[in-house]
């Protein structure tokens, strides 16, 4: 029972639980402005919402990856090589 308590009171865990609540916060945030841009616009064209959900996908996309690399820097992964990685694609 003690490691189980000094594992739920460790820095990494904690570190990781904050990273988590603040990915979806960001997430929560990023739907609410969709759906409020879906009311303000109305009848758009086809092509401004395709290009809207894109974005917004992507943008989603980039808050989730960014959050899963603060989760495994807080835990102590080195991950300069996966940085590294991303931006030859």
């Amino acid at each position: 029972m003690d490691k189980v308590v000094k594992f739920l009171l460790s820095g990494r865990f904690i570190g990781s639980a904050i990273v988590i609540i603040i990915v979806i916060a960001m997430c929560i945030a990023i739907h609410q402005i969709k759906e409020k841009y879906k009311k303000t616009q109305g009848n758009t064209s086809n092509e401004r919402s395709t290009a809207v959900r894109i974005l917004i996908s992507a943008l989603r996309f980039v808050v989730v990856l960014i959050g899963i690399f603060a989760i495994l820097q807080v835990n102590g992964i080195n991950i300069t090589g996966m940085m590294a990685g991303l931006a030859l694609c």
